[in-house]
């Protein structure tokens, strides 16, 4: 009965040593669980910041066609300025 029992310890030691422990396994998936959450809430951030620096330097296309027709007349001044020289 003893050495039944020795073996069973000594097959369970063998079969455990093989594969990685059920804790481990659980923590090393909260690991990368928690890992992976991290990086997507820093990827949404980046977006969110990326995304108010294009909306800070992105022309409004309003103001753009205000300015270009403001322009207009100093641009036939400006060429007949120039073919006067």
């Amino acid at each position: 009965m003893v050495n039944l029992v020795d073996n069973m310890v000594k097959l369970g030691s063998l079969y455990r040593a093989g594969a990685p422990s059920t804790a481990g396994q659980f923590v090393g998936g909260q690991l990368r669980e928690k890992l992976e959450f991290n990086h997507r809430i820093q990827e949404q951030r980046l977006l969110a910041e990326e995304r108010k620096e294009w909306e800070r330097i992105s022309p409004d296309h309003h103001q753009l066609q205000v300015c270009v027709s403001k322009s207009f007349p100093y641009v036939g001044t400006i060429s007949k300025l120039l073919s006067k020289t």
